[in-house]
């Protein structure tokens, strides 16, 4: 039984909001020391929620319209290994390249998951 196209998010919605947070709470601490080298907690905040924002979106797009966006997947994986990569790098670094990897996933990805107008068709309920 399929479920109602209102609710195909709400359940996925969560991880995405525990991954805001946890990029905030790790951006707190690259404001406010942003040439220090990133401590362990920064790095796992920031790469978590990262990581947990493209894998939330990544699911709820593929319980939407089936389909799965493998830049994004790798994208987070590639983030999510920052944390033991980046050890040394200074805070600004290390965002800059996180957020490098994830708008690379997305130019990456542009123009073929996304449906054509032609292809959207209403659910049969």
């Amino acid at each position: 039984m399929d479920v109602l196209p209102a609710t195909r998010y709400s359940i996925l919605h969560y991880p995405l909001v525990v991954g805001i947070v946890f990029f905030a709470v790790g951006s707190e601490e690259v404001v406010a020391h942003p040439l220090d080298s990133l401590s362990e907690v920064g790095r796992v905040a920031i790469g978590i929620g990262i990581a947990l924002v493209l894998m939330s979106i990544v699911a709820s797009m593929y319980r939407a319209i089936q389909r799965v966006t493998i830049e994004r997947l790798i994208a987070s994986g590639a983030i999510f290994s920052l944390i033991w990569i980046g050890s040394s790098w200074n805070a600004l670094t290390f965002v800059s390249v996180a957020v490098a990897a994830t708008v690379a996933a997305l130019w990456l990805e542009r123009g073929r998951t996304w449906p054509q107008p032609e292809m959207i068709t209403p659910d049969a309920t």
